[in-house]
Parts: C-alpha cells; sequence; structure tokens
C-alpha cells in the first residue's frame, strides 16, 4: 500500500501525486489525496446593510477568501494520529501552514474547523473532513 500511495499518475501532461502534505516548520504529515468532489469556495469579504433613508448600502474590504473543503477517507491509525497531531501543533485555526494537494501547488493555508471530528469504520479505518481557507483558488 505504501508504494501504491507513492506512485505518481501523468495525466494529459500534468503529474498528480495521490498524496496531500500538510507542513509547519519541521512537521510534515503526509495523507492520501482527498476524495474527487471536494468544494470549493470564493468569499468577498463585505458587510452591508441599509441606511436610515432605506438605501442599501455595501463596504467592500477587498478581500477575497478561497476555501476547500476536503473529504479524506480510509485514514490508518498512524495518518488519523498524525493529522491530529498536526492540528495542535498549529493550534487549530490560528496557524498557517504549508498544503501541497494532490496536483503538486503548494498554498498558505489554515484550518477553519476549530474541531476536526474522525469517522472510525474499522480498527484500522477513520474518515475526516476538513476545511482549509487557502492563500488563492485550490483545485
Amino acid at each position: 500500500r505504501a508504494s501504491l500511495l507513492a506512485m505518481t499518475l501523468q495525466l494529459k501532461g500534468a503529474v498528480m501525486s495521490l498524496t496531500v502534505t500538510f507542513t509547519k516548520d519541521a512537521t510534515v504529515v503526509t495523507l492520501p489525496a482527498p476524495t474527487p468532489g471536494a468544494d470549493a469556495a470564493v468569499e468577498r469579504l463585505q458587510s452591508a446593510g441599509l441606511t436610515a433613508g432605506g438605501d442599501k448600502y455595501v463596504y467592500d474590504a477587498g478581500i477575497e477568501r478561497y476555501e476547500n473543503t476536503e473529504r479524506f477517507q480510509n485514514l490508518t491509525g498512524a495518518q488519523k494520529a498524525a493529522l491530529a497531531s498536526f492540528f495542535t501543533t498549529v493550534a487549530g485555526q490560528q496557524q498557517t501552514f504549508t498544503y501541497i494537494d494532490s496536483g503538486g501547488n503548494s498554498f498558505t493555508a489554515r484550518f477553519l474547523n476549530s474541531v476536526i471530528t474522525f469517522e472510525k469504520h474499522s480498527p484500522e479505518s477513520w474518515d475526516v473532513e476538513t476545511a482549509l481557507e487557502l492563500d488563492a483558488v485550490g483545485a
């Protein structure tokens, strides 16, 4: 199985990895690539309301936030423990880290979850869903 996770696929001239990586300083966690079909969103940070006269106003901060929701399936107990430890290392949502997706794209990221909940399917099979804020549009 380890050799399967390390192998790469050549798809339309782009190298796709079967893994993703979370890195903060010397701490590196490698997980199997998330299941296809992850949600991606772009949020424009704005505040809107109505004036006393009933006119709508919008304050645009000029900031866009990119969010990816990733679902990791069939993690081993060791992978689960590594991700849980990494979550503690970055203090949940507090600190940024480097996230390298299965396409080899590198992002500055942070968890949007204050809690990560693992679903147990067998003694060595865990699923988890994480929401990540990225510094650019995720793949």
